[in-house]
C-alpha cells in the first residue's frame, strides 16, 4: 500500500506541479519523461525538444525552468538556455519575475534577463500573483511583498489562504487561550489590502472558485458557530444569513414561493448579471448557467426546474452529481443508478461519474464500476479504481484504463495521465499521442521526500546462511539497520531501488512506534563539508501531544527482519549515503529515544536535497510527471 501511495505521489508530481504554471501565451509544448530524461512534445506528439534534462517544468511566460546536472536554468521554446543553469532550485516565471534559490537555498528574485532584482532572507516566497507574493519568515510567520521587496502585508500571520479564489485571501492568527487553540480570521484582497481585520469573525471561509465567502459570527457557544454565519459577495454585501440554524433573508436573497404543486419554493439572487439559486439545506450557491437546473426541495430530493421554479421533471432524484452544462446533467436516481439526462429528462446514457477533480466543460470523467471488473482483467487483478473519459452524451473517448489524470483535465487539447504506470498524453479523439516507453528509470529528485518505511514491511525470518546476513555482520542481541542496493526489485515497477532492512537479531520481540503510519527513518548524505545532512524528512506532531498524534505500535518478532524497498536517488553530487533510525524504548510508553545508523553506501544526490522542504501538496513528484 505504501508503494502504491508513493507512485500516486510521483505521478501527481509529474502531473500537477507543472499545471500550476501552465502558460496560455507560450508555445503549446508538453513535458515528457523518457529514459530518465525530460524533453518536450507538441500537441501532435512530435518531439520538439529532445529529452536531455534531469527535470523540466511547463513553459510559463515564454520560458521553462529545467534542471541540468543538478542546477536550474531557463530555456526558450527551442530548448536553448537564456538563463544558464546555476540555481539549486527555481520556480517558473510569473508576472515577469521568478523566485530562484542559490547555494543552501538562498533566495533571490530575478527578471527574464537573469538580473537579480533583490535578495531576501525569507524561509520561502510564493510565486508573484497580482504583483504580490506570500512570504514565510524563519519563525513561520506570513506576510506579503511586492516585486520591489516592499512589505505590503506585515509578517504577523500564521496562515494566508486563498482557497483557489482569485480575489481574496483569508488571513489567520492562532492564539492559545486557557490551553486551547483559537483562530482569528480576517480577509485581504489580492493586492494585500486588509478588507476585514482579524478578530472581527472567528472564521472566514472562501467558497472554492466562487465570488462568495462565509463569515462565522462570534457567539457564546463556539460549538454552535457553524449555525451562525453570513454569506457575503466580493463587495461585502450580505447575501443571506443563518442565526441558530434559522435562515434569515436579510440580504440579497429573495424567495419566490410556489403557486401550485408543480412548482418549488426557490431562493435566488443576482450578482454581476448572473442568476444564482441558494440551497437552504446546506447554504450552497448554484449558478444558473443553463435554461434549467437541478434544485433540491425541503425533503432533499432533486428536481429539474426553470428560473420560475416550475418543475419540469416527471420524477425526483437522490442527488445532482453534475448540474446542467450544455444541456446535459448527471443525476443519481432513487435506485442509486447514475444517468446523463438532457433538459427534457431523456436518459442519454448511464455513467459511472468520477466526482473528484475539476469539471471539464466538454467531457465527463468516469470510474470503473465493480460491475465492469469482469470485463477488464487488469482491474479485477489490481482492485484499483481506473478512470475513463466520455463526451457529454456518454460516448466513450478513453476506456477506463487510466490510474490518474491531470486535475485540470484536458489542457490545450491533451490529457496528461498515468497509463500502465507510465506518463502518457491522450488527445480529444482518445488517441495516445505520446507515452513513456522506458523499462526502468532513475529517481532524480531535488526535494526532501518523506520516509518510505510504512506500517506494512516485507517480513522475513533471519537465516544465518543468507549472504545478506553474513555480508552485513548483523550484531547479536540487538536492533540494527542496513541500507542495501537492490538489483532484483524495481521501486514501484519503474525505478532503480535500494532497500532498508531492520534486523531484530535478539531472543525477544521488539515493538516500534509508527506515527502517521511510518517509522522515523530518514536517509542522510555527506555534503561538501563532509557533514552528514538529512536528505529526507519525517512529518510528526510533537510526540508528547497524544491527542494530536496518529500513533500505532507494531511488534517485530525475534530473529526476523523487516524489509522496505525504497527508490535509489540519482543526482549530480557523488557522495556517501546512510539511514538514520529513531525509535523509543519502550514504544508503548514513548520511553527513551534511541538513534541508530546503518552502514554507508555509495550514492548521488542533487544540491537542493540538502535543504529543499517544499510542501508536498505543492510539489508532488507525480506532478513532476503529471500535473
Amino acid at each position: 500500500m505504501k508503494y502504491y501511495l508513493f507512485f500516486s505521489f510521483f505521478i501527481s508530481f509529474l502531473f500537477n506541479i507543472n499545471s500550476l504554471y501552465a502558460d496560455t501565451l507560450s508555445p503549446k509544448l508538453f513535458p515528457i519523461f523518457e529514459k530518465s530524461k525530460w524533453g518536450y512534445i507538441d500537441s501532435t506528439g512530435k518531439i520538439k525538444i529532445q529529452p536531455q534534462f534531469d527535470f523540466a517544468y511547463e513553459f510559463s511566460e515564454g520560458l521553462a525552468n529545467v534542471r541540468s546536472n543538478g542546477y536550474y536554468g531557463f530555456i526558450d521554446s527551442t530548448g536553448k538556455f537564456v538563463i544558464e543553469p546555476k540555481f539549486e532550485f527555481a520556480e517558473p516565471f510569473n508576472n515577469n519575475v521568478a523566485v530562484v534559490y542559490g547555494k543552501n537555498g538562498k533566495m533571490e528574485v530575478i527578471n527574464k534577463t537573469g538580473t537579480v532584482l533583490f535578495k531576501n532572507n525569507y524561509k520561502s516566497i510564493n510565486n508573484f500573483k497580482n504583483e504580490v507574493a506570500i512570504i514565510t519568515t524563519f519563525t513561520n510567520k506570513k506576510g506579503m511583498i511586492d516585486k520591489e521587496n516592499n512589505l505590503v502585508l506585515d509578517t504577523i500571520y500564521d496562515s494566508i489562504i486563498d482557497y483557489l479564489n482569485k480575489e481574496f485571501y483569508v488571513i489567520e492568527i492562532k492564539k492559545i487561550e486557557n490551553y486551547k487553540s483559537k483562530i482569528e480570521s480576517g480577509l485581504i484582497n489580492k493586492f494585500g489590502k486588509i478588507i476585514i481585520p482579524v478578530n472581527q469573525y472567528p472564521n472566514i471561509y472562501i467558497e472554492k472558485n466562487s465570488p462568495f465567502f462565509k463569515v462565522y459570527k462570534n457567539i457564546s457557544d463556539p460549538n454552535q458557530s457553524y449555525n451562525n454565519y453570513s454569506i457575503l459577495d466580493i463587495n461585502l454585501n450580505v447575501i443571506a444569513s443563518k442565526s441558530n440554524g434559522k435562515l434569515l433573508l436579510d440580504g440579497l436573497v429573495k424567495l419566490k414561493k410556489k403557486n401550485d404543486v408543480n412548482q418549488l419554493d426557490i431562493y435566488y439572487f443576482e450578482h454581476e448579471n448572473k442568476f444564482y439559486l441558494l440551497d437552504t439545506t446546506d447554504m450552497s450557491i448554484n449558478l444558473f448557467n443553463d435554461e434549467v437546473i437541478l434544485y433540491k426541495n425541503e425533503n432533499d430530493k432533486y428536481f429539474i426546474i426553470n428560473k420560475d421554479g416550475n418543475i419540469l421533471s416527471k420524477k425526483s432524484y437522490r442527488n445532482a452529481i453534475s448540474n446542467f452544462n450544455k444541456g446535459r446533467c448527471v443525476v443519481l436516481d432513487m435506485d442509486y443508478q447514475k444517468y446523463i439526462l438532457d433538459k427534457n429528462e431523456n436518459i442519454i446514457s448511464t455513467i459511472e461519474y468520477l466526482s473528484d477533480g475539476k469539471n471539464d466543460p466538454n467531457y465527463y470523467f468516469t470510474s470503473l464500476s465493480s460491475n465492469d471488473f469482469s470485463k477488464y482483467e487488469y482491474a479485477r487483478v489490481s482492485f484499483r479504481e481506473f478512470i475513463g473519459v466520455c463526451d457529454l452524451d456518454g460516448k466513450t473517448i478513453i476506456e477506463p484504463t487510466l490510474l490518474r489524470v491531470n486535475e485540470n483535465r484536458f489542457q490545450n487539447g491533451l490529457l496528461k495521465c498515468d497509463f500502465e504506470n507510465k506518463l502518457c498524453y491522450y488527445n480529444t479523439d482518445g488517441k495516445i499521442v505520446w507515452s513513456d516507453t522506458s523499462n526502468i528509470s532513475e529517481y532524480n529528485y531535488d526535494i526532501q521526500r518523506e520516509t518510505y518505511c510504512g506500517i506494512n514491511p516485507i517480513i522475513q525470518k533471519i537465516d544465518k546462511k543468507d549472504p545478506l546476513f553474513k555480508s552485513n555482520n548483523i550484531p547479536k542481541g540487538k536492533i540494527s539497520i542496513v541500507l542495501s542496493e537492490e538489483s532484483d526489485i524495481k521501486y514501484n515497477k519503474m525505478f532503480y531501488s535500494n532497500s532498508i532492512l531492520i534486523f531484530n537479531n535478539s531472543k525477544e520481540d521488539k515493538s516500534f512506534l509508527f506515527q502517521a503510519g511510518s517509522l522515523d527513518i530518514k536517509l542522510e548524505a555527506l555534503n561538501e563539508n563532509n557533514e552528514w545532512k538529512e536528505i529526507e524528512r519525517f512529518y510528526t506532531t510533537p510526540i508528547d501531544r497524544f491527542e494530536d498524534c496518529n500513533l500505532e505500535v507494531k511488534t517485530q518478532e525475534a530473529k526476523t527482519y523487516w524489509k522496505y524497498i525504497i527508490p535509489r536517488y540519482f543526482g549530480s553530487i557523488k557522495t556517501k549515503i546512510r539511514a538514520k533510525f529513531q525509535y523509543y524504548e519502550p514504544a508503548s510508553k514513548i520511553g527513551k529515544k534511541v538513534i541508530i545508523y546503518s552502514n554507508e553506501i555509495n550514492g548521488s544526490v542533487n544540491p537542493a536535497q540538502f535543504w529543499n522542504k517544499k510542501d508536498i501538496f505543492f510539489i508532488d513528484f507525480l506532478k513532476y510527471y503529471y500535473k
